[in-house]
């Protein structure tokens, strides 16, 4: 098959182009399909599929009312849109499919970064600093609070002198979120995707928060509703997440042979039980605990780390995933 590509903001820092488009178009490539990207505007078009980036998704349903005998897709788009007339969305997650159940052919690509295959095994070892990591878009940091910002703290106070070293696309921002995060030493760097793998490679332990816990929440953002004959118990849980939820911050760590504490969010549960290592975190205490078992023992962290590497390697191989994109496109 012949696939175009089009995006108006080819940026490989942004993480949607770089998987979705630049090595998506290599993986197709690699199996004996053409596959090109266009930038600007597309003169001549030769190709029976043309899938849109994210940024540029409301330029497909113009282009598939003129081409209505092309097959045109577009990547993850906003889960408030209008059903459209497109014949394919491709998405990142379950969280991101459910989201956009009101549209048709909904396919899942993984976030899976090609420039990190085959690095070389972390070898974990004991450290009188624990380092532990975050990257990704600095909202994400409200996350860390109250639960997993308060684990930390004791973790520094109780357990080993602890840094959180976060990567981010703006540092300054991060500079505000994190003021009142206190006691672990917070060392911020720049998202540049040529650099990161040194950041990341030299910490100890990932940290992927994409919950909110409602019940931390003071009263009025709360919505107490508690009724036992409906089973709604004040014991619940009450959490909020994006409907753009995905893995693709855990697989990163992955790939650096990094054990990741995960939270409760429904692609968190994904590798848990491939593996079977369910390293996984919740409130203070379960934090607290998980962080603290892995902070101890560079052989557990070894251990976690090598099967998560070595299970992801396996069921995550960008061509494997692109045979069945492609399969499922021809099924249109």
């Amino acid at each position: 098959m012949r696939f175009c590509f089009f995006d108006i903001n080819p940026d490989i820092n942004i993480g949607s182009y770089r998987i979705w488009v630049h090595d998506l178009c290599d993986s197709l490539r690699k199996i004996g399909h053409e596959a090109r990207i266009v930038t600007q505007k597309i003169e001549s078009l030769e190709e029976e599929v043309l899938v849109f980036g994210k940024s540029s998704w409301q330029q497909a349903l113009h282009f598939k009312q003129a081409h209505p005998d092309k097959k045109v897709g577009a990547i993850n788009i906003p889960a408030d849109s209008q059903k459209n007339n497109l014949d394919f969305l491709i998405v990142g997650s379950h969280e991101e499919r459910l989201s956009l159940s009101q549209h048709r052919n909904i396919f899942l690509y993984p976030l899976i970064e090609k420039k990190f295959i085959g690095l070389d095994r972390k070898i974990h070892k004991n450290s009188y600093v624990l380092k532990v990591c975050f990257h990704g878009h600095h909202p994400h940091l409200f996350k860390f609070f109250p639960h997993l910002s308060n684990a930390l703290g004791r973790i520094n106070r109780e357990v080993i002198p602890t840094e959180l070293h976060v990567i981010t696309g703006q540092p300054k921002k991060v500079e505000e979120w994190t003021v009142g995060m206190g006691r672990p030493e917070i060392k911020i760097f720049s998202h540049e995707y040529e650099k990161i793998s040194e950041v990341i490679s030299s910490c100890d332990i990932g940290l992927v928060p994409n919950i909110l816990d409602v019940n931390s929440l003071e009263p009025r953002y709360r919505k107490d509703i508690i009724n036992s004959e409906l089973g709604l118990y004040n014991t619940d849980y009450v959490i909020r997440f994006k409907n753009k939820t995905n893995p693709g911050r855990a697989f990163v760590f992955y790939q650096h042979g990094i054990p990741v504490v995960h939270d409760i969010s429904p692609s968190s549960f994904e590798m848990m039980a491939l593996t079977g290592e369910y390293i996984v975190a919740h409130e203070e205490e379960s934090w607290f605990e998980e962080i603290k078992s892995l902070a101890v023992s560079c052989e557990k962290r070894q251990n976690i780390s090598d099967k998560f590497r070595e299970c992801f390697e396996k069921n995550y191989d960008p061509e494997e995933w692109a045979k069945k994109l492609v399969d499922q496109i021809k099924g249109i």
